[in-house]
Formats: structure tokens, C-alpha cells, sequence
């Protein structure tokens, strides 16, 4: 009965008062829907449709259309008109003649736009997004991103056994394009904490959500399956877990320790969360000794409010220089992704960082894109940028980088603890 009275009833002053309020404030909508002041939306690595969206501008547009609507139902009501053609009445909504004089919101909107895109043109101070229904072209993958189809004994064999612990690996819930070449040859990437992350990077795989409590006994499965498989390396990482930073740490050490006692002589590299900065849980890794101790950076700083969401440049700086404070002999590792929108020169920027905090082994590998749900591609980097990257890196004195289209923090990790072994050089 209200909503009734409000579109089907007179128009008291109030009323009037009110829809004036609502058309003056409409210019104010647009404008929020349209108007994005970061400069880290609007770059080309931002472009979820064409030119780029803010995620909060993105929840905006259906409040937009929805006061439009409204706005519509307001100014020109159904008519409430009855049927006889039964005995009890039935209420039919007719539209009024009105319509056929009705505005054109569709050429409202375009007005409003241009008058936008002029007046910020001329001011120079802010930066527009525009918004297109229709979908993005599809950038066909390059022949050097060709990866085989994971096929093989072992392939088959180590997926059962995981799937028979009920373990997780990376290099499925990543979709990682080595699957195939790695699980040949019996190297796999475990993911502790369940297979739920608590955040949702705009470049991830993993599923994300509530996870389920952290199960104590996941550690002893994992060593078992790195027994079966007669590893020398073993790599261990895990989901975010920010409900529980502390127990995550935990659970990393004594996965470690695990290990170690069913497999002495194999070789444990864990990569990391950022613990969401807290010293502790780092702390409580680095006292369980692993060989490696991994924390991916992902991108350059311009980039990180979007692509990693949750996560901090600065901290993942801090992360990687304390691992040293607090563990002077540790090898330390990290990695970059490529094909966001970032510069040559913000990369090298981000190198540099990586170089003065003591970090060993760097990974640079091309961003592929999950789904269409992901950030999107800026473009694919050649096999000869990648050459040019690992040279420029190679200047600010790290061990060991590898550089290509497919490679993962996880790729030829064995070959990255060997080479770590050399010294520093800085030129």
C-alpha cells in the first residue's frame, strides 16, 4: 500500500520537493560513476572492460540506474486501471499517454558525459573512465606461451597420492602452465591451511572465502607425501590466512620439521604470506631453519592497490629485510609478475628495492590471466624483454634470476637453492 501511494497517488509539495532534489543530485551520481581520481585505476593494466573501472565506482552504477528508475516511476506513474472480466476486480498497471513524451534518458546521459569528458578536459586535473557494454578483444597467446598438456606416469601418480592425503598443491589451485613439466619430473609446490584464501588478489587463482579451521594434522601428511615421492626439494606455501596469523606460522615450522624427519636430506623452500606484518609469525618460521625463504612481491608499487588486495609494498619490503635481521645466514627469495600495465622502469625500481634488502634469487614470469573474473592482460612480454629484465636485475647483486615467459616463483626452484650458493655481486 505505501509503494501504491507513492507512484500511484497526487503530488504534494513534499513530493515535488523531493523530485527536484533527486534531478539536481543525478549530475552528482553520474559524475561518481564516471570520475576516478587514483591514477592506478586508469592505467592500461585496469581495464576490466575497456578503458578501466574503480572496483567502489563499479558498485555504484547499478545504485545509478536504480534512482533512475525510481526517477521514472516518480515522474511519470502507472495508472491504476480496473478489469471487469472476472467478478472479483483485477488490478491491472497501464502506462499513460505520458509515455510517448517521456524523456530520453539514454540521450540525458550522453549529454552529461560529454559535458563531463569537456569539462575535465579543459581543466586537465582528473581523469575519466569510460564505460563500455561491450566485451574486450581477446588477445590470442603468443607461441612461446605454448606450455604441453600434463600427461604422463607420474603426472597421474602424484595427483592421486595428493588427492589420497587429501592434500592441496599450488600448481593446480594456481593453474600453473609447468603442472605438466614439473610433476614429471616429481617436484610439486603443497599448499598448506586448506584451499580457501582469505583475500581476493585480482590476479589469483585460488579460490577465495571462509575457510575452514586449520587442521593440526596437515603438516605429518605432507612430509609423508614428500617421502613417497623421494623429493630433494620440496616446496610448501600456503593460502592467506588472516584470521589466524599465528597459527598459520605454526603450521609452516612444523611442516618443516615434518619433513626433516621423514626426509633428511631434502631441501625445504617455503613461500610465505606477509603475515599482515606481524614479526612473530615470521619469526616462528625462520626458528624451524627451512633453506629457502620465499615471499613473493607480485608487482611494482603503482599497481599493488588492485593486484593484491590486502597486501602492502612496504611491508613486503620489511618482510624480506627482517628475514635477514632475524635469520642473517637465510636464503631469501622473491618474485615479480609481468604484463599489468607496469613500466620497464617501475620493474627496475622494484629490482633495486628487492637488491638493497639482501634478496638472493628473483623470479620474473609473464601474468596470465585465470579468467575473464581476473585482471586483465596489458599485453605479453617478448622472450627477449625477459633477457633484458634478468640482465638489469643481475645489477643489483642477486645470486640467481630467472626470467621468462613461464616462470613461476616455484619453476626449477632446486636449480634456484644450487646457484643461490654463489656469491653476491653488485655493479
Amino acid at each position: 500500500m505505501f509503494l501504491l501511494a507513492i507512484f500511484c497517488g497526487p503530488y504534494p509539495p513534499q513530493r515535488l520537493r523531493a523530485i527536484i532534489r533527486v534531478s539536481n543530485n543525478f549530475h552528482n551520481l553520474f559524475d561518481a560513476v564516471y570520475s576516478v581520481e587514483d591514477d592506478a585505476y586508469t592505467s592500461a593494466a585496469m581495464r576490466p572492460v575497456a578503458i578501466g573501472l574503480d572496483p567502489p565506482a563499479i558498485k555504484r552504477v547499478p545504485c545509478c540506474l536504480l534512482c533512475l528508475w525510481i526517477l521514472d516511476l516518480i515522474l511519470y506513474p502507472p495508472t491504476l486501471v480496473s478489469s471487469n472480466c472476472s467478478s472479483a476486480p483485477t488490478f491491472l498497471f497501464k502506462r499513460t499517454r505520458a509515455l510517448a513524451v517521456r524523456p530520453d534518458f539514454g540521450r540525458i546521459l550522453r549529454r552529461l558525459k560529454h559535458e563531463l569528458i569537456e569539462s575535465n578536459r579543459m581543466a586537465g586535473s582528473s581523469q575519466l573512465i569510460q564505460i563500455e557494454l561491450g566485451a574486450p578483444p581477446r588477445m590470442p597467446k603468443p607461441q612461446w606461451l605454448r606450455a604441453k598438456a600434463p600427461v604422463g606416469e607420474n603426472f597421474h601418480n602424484l595427483k592421486k597420492l595428493a588427492r589420497g592425503l587429501g592434500l592441496h598443491t599450488v600448481c593446480e589451485s594456481a593453474q600453473c602452465p609447468n603442472i605438466g613439466e614439473c610433476w614429471n619430473h616429481k617436484t610439486a609446490t603443497f599448499m598448506l591451511l586448506g584451499n580457501i584464501c582469505t583475500r581476493r588478489c585480482g590476479f589469483c587463482a585460488v579460490p577465495k572465502g571462509r575457510p575452514q579451521p586449520i587442521d593440526k594434522d596437515e603438516p605429518r601428511r605432507v612430509a609423508e607425501a614428500v617421502a613417497t615421492l623421494g623429493l630433494k626439494h620440496a616446496v610448501v606455501t600456503s593460502v592467506n590466512r588472516d584470521d589466524d596469523n599465528i597459527g598459520s606460522a605454526r603450521i609452516f615450522a612444523e611442516t618443516i620439521r615434518e619433513i626433516r624427519e621423514l626426509t633428511p636430506d631434502c631441501r625445504v623452500e617455503v613461500l610465505i604470506p606477509d603475515f599482515q606484518g606481524l614479526e612473530e609469525s615470521l619469526r616462528i618460521v625462520l626458528e624451524a631453519k627451512p633453506d629457502v625463504l620465499n615471499h613473493n612481491t607480485e608487482t611494482v608499487p603503482r599497481l599493488y592497490r588492485v593486484v593484491r588486495s590486502g597486501a602492502r609494498y612496504e611491508r613486503t619490503l620489511t618482510l624480506l629485510e627482517n628475514a635477514k635481521k632475524f635469520s642473517p645466514g637465510m636464503v631469501t627469495k622473491s618474485g615479480v609478475m609481468v604484463g599489468l600495465g607496469e613500466s620497464s622502469e617501475e620493474l627496475i625500481e622494484v629490482f633495486r628495492d628487492l637488491g638493497m634488502r639482501g634478496v638472493d634469487i628473483l623470479t620474473v614470469g609473464q601474468y596470465l590471466r585465470p579468467s575473464k573474473d581476473h585482471l586483465p592482460i596489458a599485453r605479453f612480454y617478448e622472450p627477449a624483454e625477459f633477457t633484458y629484465l634478468r640482465e638489469q636485475a643481475l645489477r643489483f647483486g642477486f645470486r640467481h634470476v630467472e626470467s621468462g615467459p613461464l616462470v613461476r616463483s616455484s619453476y626449477h626452484a632446486h636449480e634456484h637453492a644450487d646457484a643461490a650458493a654463489r656469491p653476491r655481486a653488485v655493479s
